[in-house]
């Protein structure tokens, strides 16, 4: 009895409205402190970014914060542009993991660190996907299309 009680309460947390934005909120945390982190440490993230290769490291710089702050206000305001946001986000994290966190290049400590964060960056792919299928659920051409037409 106190099962069905739980899986009931479970099911009907999930469906509320505000259950969606935080879920959405939750996911896009780490790219809004990303993107902020580097707003106000912009110099030291310039001469991050030159010194791993990525050159014009200013402009680099601009494009990144643009993507770890614009995707996450796409995704949480955006209703059917929600996949825009997250097809960017999963495109930018994809490219981190191999250009930053290229584990199979170190040993040792390094390398555990490394594998550690390249694993972290491909859990948050997932839930950027996880992020899409739930904006289109909820928002997306589906969805629309099941809306009775009145006559």
């Amino acid at each position: 009895m106190m099962l069905i009680r739980l899986v009931e309460l479970i099911y009907k947390l999930v469906r509320c409205r505000w259950a969606y934005y935080i879920g959405q909120i939750l996911v896009t945390l780490p790219f809004w402190q990303a993107g902020l982190s580097k707003v106000f440490n912009f110099n030291h993230t310039v001469t991050y970014m030159a010194d791993n290769g990525l050159h014009p490291a200013f402009w680099v710089t601009i494009l990144v914060i643009i993507v770890e702050i614009l995707s996450p206000i796409i995704i949480v305001f955006g209703r059917r542009l929600a996949w825009l946001g997250n097809g960017a986000l999963f495109v930018f994290t994809l490219l981190t993991m191999f250009m930053f966190h290229n584990f199979w290049a170190y040993t040792g400590e390094a390398y555990l660190s490394q594998l550690n964060d390249f694993y972290r960056h491909l859990h948050m792919i997932g839930g950027v996907m996880m992020s899409a299928i739930a904006a289109e659920l909820r928002y997306g051409l589906y969805q629309i299309s099941q809306k009775p037409h009145l006559s």
